[in-house]
């Protein structure tokens, strides 16, 4: 056989071998012409079936793979020049592409001494997703490490590190710079606590928890707790421990212990009896106080039940009832004498079950005595009060029947039949006359004012037009506002039947009352204007205006007061001083309200209110 027919032979025998194997291959000549392909490589890319020839240029490979998407995104000609420009200073080289379809393939590319290069092509899409798995679950597990507020460790038997996390560091005092430093011997602030770690773990074969005085950089000591356990990795034995700072424990256990201390203190010194009961209401727990109101020795009672200390053995259901209350009750002492208590009652909570009650208690027989004198002490007030409201409204009528003679013989001789009284006698009679009808007016209002407190007093409620009993009162104020120059008048009317629930006379007579005292108490040339308007509660408010002296601030908390003149009589003002408390009491009795407003100088507000009622609203007798 001549060389070239065994030459041939090889070449077949080779290009064969090649179509088998699982790696593609392609080989380029110096011109970029495919020289050779296999079959695993056409197969590999997805080619159409005879598009791949030996002599075509690559640039027609490169453009079918750029449409492909073989590059990922970006611009199709830009792409074409990157990789010719790769092409002519061609080196040896190896990557990782991973194509559209999600496969992954190792490319290892290497040029020929005659010009050209070989390119194998792997796919190693199951070991790149197996390992890309492991390295996720590895960085993850690292995060986690990270991410904890525990210390954690890996170690080599003799002390070396194999890792070590952030938290770790932070608790030893450390930082990363520290690292190619660090041996887990330098940890330990006492070296015979490393020997016992290493010798309870070894003979433990899980995990095991180990309180160990740990060693910080700058030497200081640290009390930590180590959870660690002995496993072996790759057939070598390594320490893996999770390590809790027990600084912030410490401090807070000495933190409880001092307030423990504190409370104690406090229960002690407290001057209100406390005790504290379990499920079962036995004393568990007594102060001085509680012991010392109730004769006994703390531990006397420590163990019993909490109805020992009753008077009433029934009474224990009010005190140990569950919840949260308070009352009173009687304590029994140890001689046997009895003390009325004030008692609280709070629960013990433990998560969502009760696991006691506190009972915070005090003797209260100062107060109890107290409040007995207070309430015979209010009792003889009132018994006074009804005494004096009958001894003025009988004294009024003994008064009005001898009072009511003396002014109709004055009204008699005032009228002078047998015109026989010269002018001197006519004025007496008249002066006479006046101081009579003053005093009758003083008995009427103290009798209305008795019958009032004693509840005697009859009303006839009914619908009243406001307008209309306003203008009949200024017509009966027209002759005293005359005489002391004051004009009367009324605001801009806003409705034309503002009625209101009240008794028609007693309505008047409050009227008429807060418009004669704004008619006296008026500056010369003065004014007086009525008001009458609807409020947003549904009421009408009757408002009498004055442009008067106003009321000094000293004298407006008893304005109300009976005979409170506020000096009128030094004045030369007539009244008696209980008007303003009739008309208080009468608008109080007709579910009204009456108030003031004042200003010194300016004058005054003097205002009632009443309910809104209806045209059809019916009459009511009380």
């Amino acid at each position: 056989m001549s060389d070239k027919k065994t030459t041939a032979l090889d070449t077949k025998m080779i290009i064969n071998a090649l179509d088998h194997l699982d790696q593609g291959i392609t080989i380029f000549d110096c011109n970029f012409k495919l020289k050779l392909f296999n079959h695993s490589f056409e197969k590999m890319f997805d080619y159409p079936e005879g598009f791949l020839h030996i002599g075509m240029n690559f640039e027609e490979i490169l453009r079918w793979n750029i449409q492909q998407g073989e590059y990922g995104p970006g611009d199709p000609e830009q792409q074409f020049q990157e990789r010719m420009e790769e092409l002519h200073k061609f080196s040896p080289h190896e990557l990782i592409r991973t194509r559209p379809n999600g496969t992954v393939l190792k490319v290892i590319g290497h040029p020929l001494h005659e010009g050209g290069f070989v390119t194998t092509y792997e796919d190693i899409t199951k070991p790149h997703v197996a390992s890309k798995l492991l390295e996720d679950r590895e960085e993850q597990f690292r995060t986690y490490l990270e991410a904890s507020p525990l210390g954690a460790m890996l170690v080599e038997q003799d002390g070396a590190l194999r890792y070590i996390n952030t938290r770790m560091l932070q608790i030893l005092g450390y930082d990363e710079s520290d690292l190619p430093h660090l041996n887990t011997k330098d940890f330990y602030y006492n070296e015979t606590d490393r020997e016992n770690f290493l010798q309870t773990i070894h003979n433990k074969p899980t995990a095991s928890t180990i309180h160990v005085l740990g060693k910080k950089k700058d030497g200081s000591a640290i009390p930590l707790l180590v959870t660690a356990q002995l496993m072996t990795i790759k057939n070598v034995e390594r320490i893996f421990s999770w390590v809790n700072d027990l600084t912030e424990l410490q401090k807070a256990e000495e933190t409880i212990e001092q307030l423990s201390a504190h409370n104690d203190m406090i229960l002690a010194a407290a001057g209100a009896g406390i005790f504290g009961l379990d499920t079962k209401d036995n004393i568990q727990f007594i102060n001085p106080a509680a012991a010392t109101l109730l004769g006994y020795h703390p531990d006397e009672l420590r163990g019993k039940k909490i109805s020992v200390i009753l008077h009433n053995k029934d009474n224990v259901t009010d005190i140990t009832r569950t919840g949260v209350q308070s009352g009173e009750t009687e304590m029994a002492k140890k001689s046997g004498n009895t003390f009325p208590a004030k008692f609280t009652v709070s629960q013990l909570q433990n998560g969502d079950e009760v696991s006691g009650k506190v009972i915070v208690f005090d003797d209260i027989s100062e107060r109890v005595a107290a409040e007995q004198v207070l309430r015979q002490a209010m009792k003889d007030i009132e018994d006074s009060s009804r005494a004096k409201s009958h001894f003025i409204s009988t004294m009024s009528h003994e008064l009005r029947t001898p009072l009511n003679a003396i002014l109709g013989f004055a009204q008699i001789l005032n009228s002078n039949p047998q015109k026989n009284l010269n002018e001197q006698q006519l004025n007496f009679i008249n002066h006479m006359f006046k101081a009579g009808e003053h005093l009758l007016k003083l008995i009427n209002e103290a009798i209305d004012i008795s019958s009032i407190e004693y509840g005697q007093i009859s009303l006839s409620k009914q619908s009243i037009n406001l307008n209309e009993i306003i203008a009949d009162c200024i017509h009966l104020c027209k002759d005293l506002a005359q005489e002391k120059n004051v004009t009367v008048s009324t605001g801009s009317v806003q409705e034309e039947h503002p009625l209101v629930i009240a008794d028609y006379a007693r309505l008047q007579q409050i009227i008429m009352h807060l418009l004669t005292n704004a008619i006296k108490f008026n500056k010369e040339n003065g004014s007086v204007t009525v008001y009458c308007e609807k409020t947003r509660r549904d009421t009408y408010k009757v408002t009498v205006r004055d442009t008067g002296r106003g009321i000094p601030s000293n004298n407006q908390s008893n304005i109300f007061e009976p005979f409170n003149r506020l000096n009128a009589h030094s004045e030369g003002i007539e009244g008696t001083g209980l008007g303003l408390t009739l008309s208080k009491h009468l608008t109080n009795l007709m579910g009204g309200e009456i108030g003031y407003l004042t200003k010194e100088d300016i004058g005054s507000d003097f205002w009632i209110e009443f309910p809104c009622a209806q045209l059809d609203s019916p009459i009511l007798v009380k």
